[in-house]
């Protein structure tokens, strides 16, 4: 997939504080898929350092704001209050936030939809 490689140079280069690198690769990877909360994160860091409060405010807001639908369209006890993820960036974060480990995988079949089951 063409935004592993740019997910990894984008967060290496922020942690490296080289924030020219890391926004160049969050942007481009935003280019492709906007939802991902942690590129909105590197952006906020790099505007942050550079002293741009108002770009910094407006990519926290745009990365909660994705955080925020994410958590409230389910809470992942049942298929029915599955939470609903379009990529698996997005369900690692659900992953994530909640410290879960996963040590199983099943996929399920119920009224036409396909669920991830994961057992920790």
């Amino acid at each position: 997939m063409q935004t592993k490689p740019l997910f990894t140079a984008a967060w290496e280069a922020f942690q490296k504080k080289d924030c020219t690198a890391a926004v160049a690769s969050a942007q481009a990877m935003l280019k492709i898929n906007y939802l991902s909360v942690p590129m909105h994160a590197v952006l906020q860091g790099c505007l942050e350092q550079v002293g741009d409060t108002a770009g910094a405010a407006r990519e926290m807001a745009i990365g909660r704001g994705i955080a925020k639908s994410l958590f409230a369209s389910g809470d992942g006890k049942a298929t029915a209050t599955a939470y609903v993820v379009v990529t698996m960036s997005e369900e690692g974060l659900v992953l994530s936030y909640l410290g879960f480990r996963e040590e199983q995988q099943a996929l399920i079949n119920d009224k036409g939809h396909v669920y991830d089951l994961l057992s920790g």
